[in-house]
C-alpha cells in the first residue's frame, strides 16, 4: 500500500484525518483534514491555502514549504508523528519465514 488515511483525536476533541503517502521511499504527509468537536464536515487544510492568489506565484519548492508550515501551525506535532509512526509500522515486516 502506498497510501494511508489515519484518524487521530486531539486533546480538545478535534479529529484530524491525516493522509500519508509513500514518495521516493519516504513517508510524506499529503493532506490533513480537521473535524471540529461536534461536527461532521471535514475541512481540508490545503484547500484554504490554495484559494489564495499569492499561492499561484510560488514555485513548487515554496509551495511544499508553505503547506508543511501550515500543517505545523494548525496540527499538534505529536499527532503528526504518531500518524507517521503508525504508517511506518504498517509497512514494516513482522518477521521472516522460509
Amino acid at each position: 500500500m502506498d497510501y494511508w488515511e489515519i484518524t487521530k483525536r486531539g486533546e480538545d476533541g478535534t479529529r484530524y484525518v491525516i493522509r500519508i503517502r509513500m514518495n521516493r521511499k519516504k513517508l510524506v504527509i499529503d493532506e490533513i483534514g480537521v473535524i471540529p468537536k461536534g461536527k461532521r464536515l471535514t475541512r481540508w487544510l490545503t484547500h484554504a491555502i490554495r484559494d489564495n492568489y499569492s499561492w499561484r506565484k510560488l514555485n513548487s519548492e515554496d509551495r511544499a514549504k508553505a503547506i508543511q508550515d501550515m500543517f505545523k501551525e494548525k496540527v499538534p506535532n505529536g499527532l503528526m508523528e504518531q500518524a507517521l509512526t503508525e504508517a511506518w509500522k504498517s509497512i514494516k515486516p513482522s518477521g521472516l519465514s522460509f
